[in-house]
């Protein structure tokens, strides 16, 4: 029977893989917090403004975050995450 994890499973080495033994390498993932954002270049920006609804003051920036606004929501731990919402088109097809 096979099991399926999220962990990524490799072999030991030479000898492990001929005894068929493998070792499990559990994947790490950064720790991402609010203060994060604000250093962040991609998401610093349409974050604060999610936050707070400051803009930069930079009119071409402005611009950007106030057309993608709509796609970003907080979580109740001050996460952003984008919401994609597929049209119905692509359900027909």
């Amino acid at each position: 029977m096979e099991v399926v994890t999220d962990e990524l499973v490799m072999p030991a080495d030479n000898d492990s893989e001929k005894h068929g033994k493998q070792v499990i390498i559990e994947p790490t993932f950064p720790v991402i917090s609010t203060s994060y954002y604000e250093t962040d270049e991609e998401f610093g920006e349409i974050h604060q403004y999610a936050n707070s609804s400051e803009l930069t003051g930079n009119v071409r920036r402005d611009k950007r975050i106030l057309i993608m606004a709509d796609q970003y929501v907080i979580d109740n731990d001050g996460l952003l995450y984008r919401v994609d919402l597929t049209s119905i088109r692509s359900w027909l097809i």
